[in-house]
């Protein structure tokens, strides 16, 4: 039975590198981001809890363990895995057990019961840190608590094997070395049928199997998410930016004359209440950020000097938007209320009454735009 198990553990491993090794896209839809798949491979410990247990030393039921998994996220949030956990257990048997071995140290009537044992479950795996934080792919460590079901074998050379349903739960921490891979610190508790171990002596209604592991994952498909970029048509908002710098130009030129009029009626000691107002100005930002290039803040500049040159009671509203293809409806709030600040700080730096400005943030419930990625931008409004 042992050998079985070691030929499952071989085809698993075979089985994962086969699929890593062929085209991506059968893992990775690449209109959506964090969708990737993943192999495992990690070695750690496990102390198994069965009714005698208690009579052995801490020490000497500490057991190697291997855990192998190959797993999908279909999300940021939610994904799943298949998992293969095995190598030894030490427990306590009395006499005629079925895995009795050696007598126990300093006891007449309590045996070694050690046998290898073998757990292959499927687990659903939720990213906390991407939950509570957002989705960011620069994030170093993500805290992975997750729930599953599954199969525990044990067995022995010579003792007819046990075969018994199981349950876990447990924490995968991921910490980012690069794209592709990942360094995995995951501890898990499974409970399974008392008689597991073979011993039954009604103290515990389950037996229970604690283990921690420290490995590594590659992720396919991750790394072609970090560096290739889908092709992306711009040219509709950069037709956009082109036409309101036109205007924006215009207005400029317009206000100027407009001034200059002002000031030769005002020789003639004639008063003007009319001036110029500066046209809409749209800022965009990229996914997930809102942070100004230097392109958009010459932009602001101009517009900070048409309102200016306008009446002092003109008020202007900055509409900030993001894009509801990604992120949550509380991030996508906060993410809008970020980039109508920086667009109404940068107004201010460049000389505008604080008083003639006010913000209108609305997260991602009202799109300027037919595409999301022209949704990710703060527009300056009379």
């Amino acid at each position: 039975m042992k050998k079985v198990y070691y030929l499952l553990f071989v085809l698993l491993t075979v089985s994962a590198g086969a699929v890593s090794a062929q085209d991506y896209s059968t893992f990775r839809n690449p209109d959506r981001e964090f969708n990737y798949g993943f192999i495992t491979v990690s070695g750690g410990a496990l102390v198994y809890y069965g009714d005698l247990t208690s009579h052995r030393e801490f020490g000497d039921r500490i057991a190697p363990i291997m855990d192998v998994s190959l797993g999908k996220m279909f999300n940021p949030y939610i994904g799943a895995r298949l998992q293969w956990s095995g190598w030894n257990a030490y427990g306590v048997a009395v006499e005629g057990a079925r895995f009795q071995g050696g007598l126990l140290r300093d006891h007449d009537n309590l045996y070694k019961n050690d046998f290898f044992l073998n757990y292959t479950h499927v687990d659903l795996l939720w990213n906390l840190s991407n939950s509570v934080g957002g989705p960011k792919e620069s994030r170093f460590w993500d805290f992975v608590p997750y729930i599953g079901v599954g199969w525990v074998n044990a067995c022995k050379d010579g003792a007819r094997p046990s075969n018994r349903f199981g349950a876990n739960v447990g924490i995968l921490q991921q910490m980012r070395l690069s794209p592709a891979v990942d360094i995995l610190l995951d501890v898990h508790l499974m409970g399974t049928h008392k008689n597991t171990d073979g011993i039954v002596t009604g103290k515990h209604d389950i037996d229970m199997a604690l283990s921690a592991s420290l490995g590594l994952a590659y992720n396919f498909g991750r790394a072609q998410n970090s560096v290739v970029v889908a092709p992306i048509d711009v040219s509709a908002y950069e037709n956009r930016i082109n036409a309101l710098e036109r205007d924006l130009a215009a207005s400029q030129s317009r206000a100027d004359r407009l001034a200059a009029e002002l000031e030769a009626e005002r020789a003639k000691d004639k008063v003007v209440n009319n001036v110029h107002v500066a046209s809409d100005l749209a800022v965009w930002f990229q996914i997930n950020k809102a942070n100004l290039t230097e392109k958009e803040k010459i932009n602001l500049a101009y517009i900070a000097d048409a309102i200016k040159k306008g009446p002092s009671d003109k008020v202007y509203t900055i509409f900030g938007s993001a894009d509801k293809e990604t992120g949550n409806p509380t991030i996508n709030r906060r993410l809008s209320e970020q980039r109508a600040q920086v667009v109404y700080d940068e107004l201010v730096k460049n000389g505008v009454n604080a008083n003639q400005l006010r913000m209108n943030p609305v997260g991602d419930t009202q799109a300027e735009f037919d595409k999301p990625v022209l949704n990710r931008v703060a527009i300056v409004q009379q």
